[in-house]
């Protein structure tokens, strides 16, 4: 290897268009990304705060590990995304 984030950066992009949800966001990631770093860096039921939520996915991650999510999105489009992903989560409590 000569240090180069290639693989990685392929392999976050070739799993995020996976996910139908993500497929159109120029920087979307797997739900497994934030699932495997946000325990590491965030104590049990402890909050989260995403400023560029993009398409919600750190929002389903905190929702799935039992953690607070707050976030902020400027696009309406995805802001609708997002409303519609919790709504799934949550089961219709979004």
């Amino acid at each position: 290897q000569n240090g180069s984030w290639d693989g990685v950066i392929s392999t976050v992009r070739a799993q995020a268009t996976e996910e139908s949800s993500n497929a159109f966001h120029g920087a979307a990631f797997p739900l497994a990304v934030p699932e495997m770093i946000l325990p590491m860096h965030v104590r049990p039921g402890g909050t989260v705060c995403d400023p560029f939520v993009g398409t919600g996915t750190t929002l389903v991650a905190c929702e799935r590990l039992g953690l607070r999510g707050f976030a902020v999105e400027q696009s309406a489009a995805y802001c609708d995304l997002i409303r519609e992903r919790m709504h799934d989560v949550l089961g219709g409590e979004a």
